[in-house]
């Protein structure tokens, strides 16, 4: 029987937020240009075959700044990037650079998505645009990382190992 990814809409409206506000401390000393953009986060216990792509998106969101207006469609770019790696299993960076043989009409030619294996059936998949590239696919993983931080913190410290507490 194959586990469920434990991932609930608080745990990742808490992660975002903390991100952020990390993102806003970054902007304010010119770190990067502004914090503006749009995030995706899919369903890790959803697959293609499992329903349509619009279903399996668990959370998404943009971010807009009146002092820094979007020069691109950052949603349309984000939902792509989500989009292919929901369908291939591979970050949007893997998919250019090593399978680009999979890459597809209307999949975003940039890095910015990434697929974290939970287990071998349910990966975490998010996906953001606004930022330069990289800085888009290190907003994911900030996101990644806080969420596994969360749910570490959620673990008891009494957790049954072989049937006895620990």
């Amino acid at each position: 029987m194959a586990r469920e990814v434990h991932l609930t809409l608080e745990m990742a409206k808490e992660a975002i937020g903390d991100v952020v506000i990390m993102l806003g401390a970054l902007a304010d000393r010119e770190r990067i240009k502004g914090f503006m953009g749009h995030l995706v986060i899919m369903d890790p216990n959803l697959r293609p075959g499992d329903c349509e792509f619009e279903n399996a998106i668990f959370y998404e969101d943009s971010f807009r700044s009146p002092q820094y207006p979007w020069n691109h469609d950052y949603e349309k770019i984000a939902l792509a990037k989500a989009r292919e790696s929901w369908e291939s299993g591979y970050s949007s960076r893997e998919l250019m650079a090593l399978h680009p043989l999979l890459v597809a009409d209307g999949d975003a030619p940039w890095a910015g998505s990434i697929v974290s294996k939970c287990s071998p059936d349910e990966t975490i998949i998010i996906a953001f645009s606004g930022l330069a590239s990289e800085d888009d696919e290190w907003v994911c993983w900030m996101i990644e990382a806080r969420l596994f931080a969360l749910a570490y913190k959620r673990i008891s410290g009494d957790c049954l190992v072989g049937g006895r507490k620990v």
